[in-house]
């Protein structure tokens, strides 16, 4: 939830999708309290599958859980993907840039669920298109000022300078 909230801010559309992201909350609250008693995942079943030790096995309510994630994860691309014609210039190029690299790092987290059902005999090697989302989000935020970090460092160190001279 908390990448689709960052969306909705970052796309500014927060008022159009305020209540999907009331439901979403809800919803991972849900999940949580799943989680917390063993609902999403059979523990007596870990089982060993190389190249891990122990790796649990995912229960029917499990599809719960990525029902959820796949709803969240497709509206939030959408909304990138129809915010960028209508954007101005500044975050155009910038949303441009960070659509396809959230694409790639969702794409590769996604290969954990096949290990849970013993669906394919796919080891999470996509976890590497999650690094390269973190590492090519942290080019975007300092090279290209995805976030507008620049205001709110110059901000805060002006403001912290102010409060040291008082």
């Amino acid at each position: 939830m908390g990448y689709f909230h960052f969306i909705l801010i970052f796309t500014n559309r927060f008022k159009q999708y305020r209540q999907f992201l009331v439901a979403g909350y809800l919803a991972s609250a849900i999940l949580a309290v799943m989680n917390y008693y063993n609902i999403l995942f059979d523990l007596s079943y870990t089982r060993a599958q190389a190249p891990f030790l122990y790796w649990p096995h995912a229960s029917f309510y499990n599809w719960f859980l990525i029902g959820v994630e796949l709803f969240y994860i497709g509206l939030g691309l959408l909304i990138l993907y129809r915010s960028i014609p209508s954007a101005t210039e500044p975050l155009k190029t910038k949303l441009k840039y960070f659509l396809p690299v959230v694409i790639i790092g969702w794409s590769g987290g996604v290969t954990n669920w096949f290990y849970w059902y013993n669906a394919l005999p796919i080891p999470p090697v996509g976890n590497l298109g999650v690094t390269f989302y973190l590492l090519a989000t942290f080019y975007l935020i300092f090279k290209h000022d995805l976030l507008a970090l620049n205001v709110a460092v110059k901000k805060t160190l002006i403001y912290s300078s102010l409060t040291l001279c008082v």
